[in-house]
């Protein structure tokens, strides 16, 4: 199994993950991916990993350990996530944040850490002030 990555931020977007990411480069834990690598790389077979993620299409490479997969039909495996970060020693931000169970199954011995924010102040900076009308 692969060492990297080493640290796992799970932070929602706009808790900090900008700054947490140029805190990791800094103390040696670069590179780290984040939701503007995703922007810049603007690669096809990435975003198709995580969209297939959000649609449930993931397939476990666990079961042999005897723990219970994710889903057992789809096209995006452990080994895919684990192909698509093996550049990176942290991560931080969208998309991977919101697939935390499947993270902690890729990386079981990497340091996660949970960003938080006052969520009248992040509604606010994420441009959704009155997100709470539509849920």
């Amino acid at each position: 199994m692969s060492s990297k990555p080493k640290v796992i931020c799970l932070g929602l977007g706009q808790t900090g993950t900008s700054s947490l990411m140029d805190a990791l480069e800094m103390l040696g834990f670069g590179p780290c991916y984040h939701m503007k690598v995703v922007l810049q790389n603007q690669d096809p077979n990435e975003i198709k990993t995580w969209t297939d993620l959000g649609q449930g299409n993931v397939t476990s490479d666990i079961v042999a350990v005897g723990l219970e997969p994710i889903c057992r039909l789809g096209s995006t495996t452990l080994d895919d996530i684990r192909t698509l970060l093996k550049d990176y020693n942290s991560i931080v931000d969208y998309p991977p944040a919101i697939y935390y169970e499947e993270l902690y199954k890729a990386y079981p011995d990497a340091k996660f850490i949970l960003t938080t924010r006052e969520p009248v102040k992040w509604e606010a900076s994420s441009g959704c002030e009155n997100f709470s009308t539509y849920s």
